[in-house]
């Protein structure tokens, strides 16, 4: 989960000087006390003191300021400036879910969805995105997307799953442009197409999504349909690997499985072997965790016999444990 988007705006439109910011928290201003924890949070202004900054957002959110319990829920799942303490997140979302913040009730889905510090709850992740989608938090119309193409918390349907895909991908989600690229392409309750999955990939690989780009790329290497034919696949591929990069060196095994198939596809398979060999005792890791996606990310790659020995053994033992998650397409 990525906690620093939470603070980003707040701080570049803040206006007042650091010391007025602190003048009014003093005085009892919970909005200006979060606005001053952001900025120490990320160092706008003044030095850097995460936790200055997450004290500052104790603040705001002991004075009744919803922002700010969202935001000092973000540090306790990231370990940011206080303790990791999943089940103080998922307290504090809880709370500002309750008083009308989306984002927080797409936080507390998305904990529900991965286990991260509690037991997955397909219909606590359903119910919580639904929420928060309906406040137009994008990324939780794409997730909804997900839970009704795979099954989890709902009967799989992928025609509603390609419309929660359609509002994510309208509201300015590029992952859920992505997705939607894929059900366009391959034609899951929708009808294939393959100009419009490139024009979707485009969108989301200018709004700077690593997975769109190399869709994009990879359609634009093997087709001449559509936006993808007018576009220099390896131009693509390198901003692919541009974007993925640094997640992928700060630890993310997805990212690092994306830089992979860049590698891939780009004639680099030994270091793409390697790439997928350190990212699959993390995907492990996270699947015996409660995580679904990584138990379907690594079944995926245990299938394509590119860095992970084949196992058809393996594989549908990962898929039924992604079933045991909750995943209902992939129970026999």
């Amino acid at each position: 989960m990525v906690i620093w988007t939470l603070f980003a705006a707040s701080v570049a439109t803040a206006s007042p000087e650091v010391a007025d910011l602190q003048t009014r928290c003093n005085t009892g201003h919970a909005e200006d006390c979060r606005a001053l924890g952001g900025r120490y949070l990320v160092g706008a202004g003044v030095d850097a003191d995460p936790s200055r900054g997450a004290d500052l957002l104790q603040k705001a959110c002991s004075e009744g300021d919803a922002v700010g319990c969202t935001q000092l829920g973000a540090l306790h799942l990231s370990g940011v400036g206080v303790g990791y303490a999943p089940l103080k997140a998922e307290a504090l979302f809880t709370q500002a879910c309750t008083a009308g913040v989306g984002e927080a009730c797409h936080y507390l889905a998305s904990q529900y969805l991965l286990g991260i510090g509690v037991d997955t709850n397909p219909e606590l992740a359903r119910a919580h995105n639904l929420s928060a989608c309906q406040r137009s938090v994008a990324a939780a119309c794409g997730h909804l997307g997900g839970m009704l193409e795979l099954g989890f918390g709902y009967e799989v349907n992928l025609g509603d799953a390609a419309k929660m895909r359609a509002r994510g991908c309208d509201l300015g989600d590029a992952t859920s442009c992505k997705k939607l690229g894929d059900i366009h392409l391959h034609g899951r309750g929708h009808p294939a197409d393959a100009k419009k999955a490139g024009e979707l990939y485009l969108q989301a690989c200018r709004a700077s999504e690593a997975e769109g780009c190399l869709a994009l790329a990879q359609l634009a290497a093997r087709d001449s349909i559509g936006t993808a034919a007018d576009l220099d696949a390896d131009a693509v591929y390198a901003r692919a690997l541009e974007l993925a990069g640094p997640a992928c060196r700060s630890g993310s095994a997805p990212s690092c499985l994306t830089v992979a198939e860049v590698l891939w596809a780009t004639g680099r398979q030994k270091e793409a072997m390697a790439m997928n060999q350190d990212a699959a005792p993390h995907l492990d890791k996270q699947c015996r965790g409660g995580d679904f996606t990584a138990c379907l990310t690594l079944a995926d790659l245990i299938e394509r016999d590119q860095g992970v020995a084949p196992s058809e053994t393996r594989v549908d033992a990962l898929r039924q444990q992604a079933c045991r998650l909750g995943v209902k397409a992939h129970c026999r």
